[in-house]
């Protein structure tokens, strides 16, 4: 049981991360969304509804339950579904001090990507293109209580630890 952060435009290569991981996901109850729910059930892997814009709360003591009743990772994109790009929202840190789960920050490096216009600039890895995942030190969040400082400060850490992580070397020569 973990929650795997990881920024809204290298979600696709996720999916196929860990195929023998028990993982859930949440995802947007926007009609994207529910293309990508359809998507991630087909692959086993369990979906719980909402977003910061919509059921946050709701969606954030679902993925919980799920975590913790049926033993699953929370894969979440931590600037989803709206936006900004790269910025952190609040759900990843507060999932893991509820959980106790500790934060594992993922990055997802495609050598060659179709990249869309969109708010998040998202990518798609081309057939047979390589797909670095890199993973941060899994890590808790150490406080004994939620308060808007906190989960400001814890925010700020995680997207500092998604930022840092870079591979050493994408091409060898």
């Amino acid at each position: 049981m973990a929650v795997l952060a990881f920024w809204h435009d290298e979600l696709f290569p996720l999916l196929k991360i860990g195929p023998d991981l028990r993982k859930a996901a949440m995802v947007s109850q926007s009609r994207d969304g529910e293309y990508l729910a359809r998507l991630l059930h087909s692959l086993g892997i369990r979906t719980v509804r909402g977003s910061n814009s919509r059921n946050a709360f709701r969606a954030l003591l679902e993925a919980g339950r799920v975590m913790r009743d049926e033993k699953r990772t929370l894969c979440l994109s931590v600037d989803g579904p709206r936006g900004p790009r790269h910025e952190v929202k609040d759900g990843a840190v507060i999932l893991a001090h509820r959980t106790g789960a500790p934060i594992i920050p993922v990055r997802l490096y495609m050598e060659r990507a179709k990249k869309f216009g969109s708010w998040d600039r998202f990518q798609l890895p081309w057939p047979f293109s390589r797909v670095h995942a890199i993973f941060g030190e899994p890590y808790h969040v150490k406080a004994d209580k939620l308060s808007q400082e906190m989960v400001a400060d814890e925010s700020k850490k995680l997207a500092e630890r998604l930022q840092n992580l870079a591979p050493k070397r994408l091409y060898e020569s």
